[in-house]
C-alpha cells in the first residue's frame, strides 16, 4: 500500500521554543535549482521549462513532463547546478492535486510528490497533507506547512513554471563531485556560488536578458518606503565577483575606450558574452581596450544595474 510508503517519512512535531527540530521544519519556499547555462535559458523563456523523467521513477515510461523543487539545503553544494529560482510554497500548491509518486533510495532517501493539475488518480494515490502521516504536513489549524527536513523532499511540479511566479534568484555552490547531468563531463563542478552567479550575470548582460528587481532585492521593513530596496545578498557578492574577474590579465589596460563612447556599451557586452561562454582571455582582451578601470567600471555596473533592475542607493555606490 502506497501510503504505507510515506508514512515512513512522517513529519515530526513543532518545536516549542525559536528554532525547529529537523523532522519538522517550517515549509515555505522551494527551489528549482539549474545549471548557469540552463538557468540563463529560464531567464529567455520566461519560464521553467518541464521535461520528461528519465531516472529510476515509475514516471519514466509515463509522457508527464515535471519541473523540480525542493525545500533542502545541501552544505557540500548542490548536483543540480549554481543557480536556484525560489517560489512561495502557498503559490505553488494552489489549485493543485498532490499525489505520492514513490521514495527513491539515495544517500539521503528521496520522498518524491507530484503536484498537478491533472487527474493522475488512476495512476498515483493521492496525498492529503493535513492528514499528517508523510513528509509533508499541513497543520490546518494553525495554518502552517512542516516538512520532514531528515529527508530529501522533491516536488515534481506538473508543467511549466511562469518566471512571474518565481519571488527570488540565489546562487549556490554545485557539488564537487556528484552532478544531474554527468559527472565526468560537467565544467561546473565545484564551482562557488559567487563564481557561477558571476557567470549567469554575465550571460544576462552579454545577451541583454533582464531580471525583474524583485528577483534580485531583499524586502527590509525597516526601510523607508520610497527607499530603493536592498540587492539580495548573494546576487550583490556575484556582481562584485564578476567586476573583479572582468580585468585584463596582466592588470593593464592599454586602449582610449571612455565610458561615453559609442562603443563603449558594445565592448562591454561583448566582455561579459566572453566571460560567459568561460572565454577568459577574450574577456581580458576586450576590457584591456578601455582607457582604465574607472572607465570600464562605470560602463559595466550600468549594463548589470540594468539588468538587474537596481537603482544606485547614493552617489558612491557601485
Amino acid at each position: 500500500m502506497a501510503g504505507q510508503e510515506w508514512q515512513r517519512f512522517r513529519v515530526g512535531t513543532p518545536s516549542r521554543g525559536r528554532g525547529f527540530n529537523p523532522d519538522c521544519c517550517p515549509l515555505v519556499t522551494v527551489a528549482h535549482v539549474a545549471h548557469v547555462d540552463t538557468a540563463a535559458s529560464i531567464i529567455r523563456d520566461r519560464a521553467i521549462r518541464a521535461g520528461l523523467v528519465f531516472d529510476k521513477s515509475k514516471l519514466r515510461t509515463r509522457r508527464v513532463l515535471v519541473s523540480w523543487f525542493s525545500p533542502n539545503h545541501w552544505h557540500h553544494g548542490y548536483r543540480y547546478g549554481n543557480v536556484g529560482f525560489e517560489i512561495d510554497w502557498r503559490k505553488l500548491i494552489k489549485n493543485r492535486d498532490a499525489y505520492w509518486v514513490e521514495s527513491i533510495a539515495y544517500g539521503v532517501e528521496a520522498c518524491r510528490i507530484l503536484l498537478t493539475s491533472v487527474d493522475r488518480s488512476s495512476r498515483l494515490t493521492r496525498y492529503d497533507p493535513a492528514v499528517g502521516d508523510g513528509p509533508w504536513w499541513y497543520d490546518e489549524e494553525a495554518d502552517e506547512h512542516y516538512w520532514n527536513g531528515e529527508c530529501c523532499l522533491e516536488i515534481m511540479v506538473e508543467g511549466e513554471i511562469p518566471l512571474k511566479d518565481v519571488s527570488a534568484i540565489h546562487f549556490q555552490k554545485h557539488h564537487a563531485r556528484q552532478c544531474n547531468i554527468d559527472a565526468a563531463t560537467c565544467a561546473d563542478r565545484d564551482v562557488g556560488a559567487r563564481q557561477g552567479g558571476a557567470r549567469f550575470l554575465a550571460i544576462l548582460c552579454g545577451n541583454e536578458l533582464k531580471l525583474d528587481d524583485r528577483l534580485t532585492t531583499s524586502e527590509d521593513e525597516t526601510s523607508p518606503e520610497d527607499a530603493a530596496p536592498e540587492p539580495h545578498a548573494d546576487v550583490e557578492a556575484a556582481a562584485l565577483r564578476l567586476l573583479r574577474d572582468l580585468k585584463p590579465a596582466n592588470g593593464k589596460f592599454s586602449g582610449d575606450l571612455r565610458h561615453g563612447s559609442a562603443t563603449a556599451k558594445a565592448v562591454a557586452r561583448a566582455a561579459f558574452a566572453a566571460y560567459g561562454r568561460r572565454n577568459l582571455s577574450e574577456s581580458s582582451q576586450l576590457v584591456a581596450l578601455f582607457e582604465e578601470d574607472t572607465e570600464f567600471n562605470r560602463v559595466a555596473t550600468r549594463l548589470l544595474r540594468d539588468v538587474l533592475g537596481w537603482k544606485p542607493r547614493g552617489p558612491d555606490d557601485w
